[in-house]
């Protein structure tokens, strides 16, 4: 048997009770590959990231009364918070099942197609390649590292989302304080350090203390 016919390593792949992919190794020998496969059947099922080894312009102010304005402020602000639902949900229940699907697609139906089956228990599926294999395995793993390095990033970014969408309307929701009896504050010649202000538990002790 030449070098190019010989089996260069392994890719194995872990699967639950129905059948999902739950994990998968490569190895370059037959110990490490035993030892994931102790460890793997050994092992309680990690949860859906982890297994797999490790993504508004501001309205003018409408005309109209006080609790009118206040309640469209505060409309516009879950409008906005809500938004981020769906993000939140693709993030922590969709992202991990996309990433398991990728996984299915992009590597183990290549390898039951394409290599050589050394192992078809339920849990534990073996498959062996070749040298001249490896560089497909190889672009499909680096594509997969890619999916899920990405996907990481999608916690941070809606925290940060949710961070400046509350930061804006935040905003808004002093000036529309401010905007109520403007008279108090640009007829007044009163300076306010910062110490004072810092030492109130709210906005409305610093308003009512420097009425």
């Amino acid at each position: 048997m030449s070098d190019h016919e010989k089996a260069f390593g392994y890719i194995a792949f872990r699967q639950n009770e129905e059948n999902e992919l739950q994990e998968f190794v490569l190895a370059f020998d037959r110990a490490e590959l035993a030892n994931w496969k102790s460890e793997a059947t050994g092992s309680s099922e990690a949860s859906d990231a982890d297994s797999l080894q490790s993504v508004s312009n501001s309205k003018e102010e409408r005309s109209g009364d006080l609790p009118t304005r206040a309640a469209e402020l505060l409309h516009r602000f879950t409008r906005a918070m809500s938004s981020v639902r769906s993000l939140v949900i693709y993030t922590s229940v969709i992202r991990p099942r996309l990433v398991r699907s990728f996984l299915e697609r992009m590597l183990l139906d290549h390898a039951r197609k394409h290599l050589t089956t050394v192992e078809n228990a339920d849990a534990i599926k073996v498959y062996s390649f070749t040298r001249d294999q490896f560089p497909e395995i190889n672009k499909r793993l680096e594509k997969f590292r890619e999916l899920v390095e990405g996907h990481a990033t999608l916690p941070s970014a809606t925290l940060l989302s949710l961070v400046a969408t509350f930061d804006s309307y935040f905003a808004e929701i002093v000036k529309f304080v401010l905007s109520i009896h403007p008279e108090r504050y640009t007829n007044s010649d009163r300076k306010i350090e910062l110490k004072e202000i810092f030492a109130k538990k709210s906005l409305e002790e610093v308003i009512d203390h420097n009425r």
